[in-house]
């Protein structure tokens, strides 16, 4: 959101982002949209994109990805593979923070 766009327009623009993405999405990997071709379409940035599948996903809109790009699943496997992905990037994330915990632990008791 721009600083200077009203919150109104820009949840409006949002709603209507979400709408078309829901629009273009089709089911099965096979089908996937890229984030470039989203992206283009509808001329936002990365972030803005996420934010969006982000906030479908919290309201219970199944959109999964794969390195092919943005789907709905077409079988219970699309849907495995997605949770196992995504299960796997969350652990290694925090294999990643685990040494700054202890870290930080450390600087509180010294």
């Amino acid at each position: 959101m721009q600083k200077s766009e009203p919150k109104a327009e820009y949840l409006f623009r949002e709603n209507n982002l979400t709408a078309e993405l829901l629009a273009v999405l089709k089911a099965g990997e096979q089908n996937a949209v890229t984030s470039r071709q989203i992206q283009k379409a509808f001329g936002v940035k990365q972030r803005e994109l996420r934010k969006i599948v982000e906030k479908c996903r919290k309201s219970g809109v199944f959109i999964l990805a794969s390195d092919q790009g943005y789907f709905f699943p077409a079988s219970k496997d699309e849907l495995q593979r997605f949770i196992r992905r995504e299960s796997n990037r969350v652990k290694n994330q925090c294999i990643a923070i685990a040494p700054l915990k202890r870290y930080l632990k450390q600087l509180d008791s010294g």
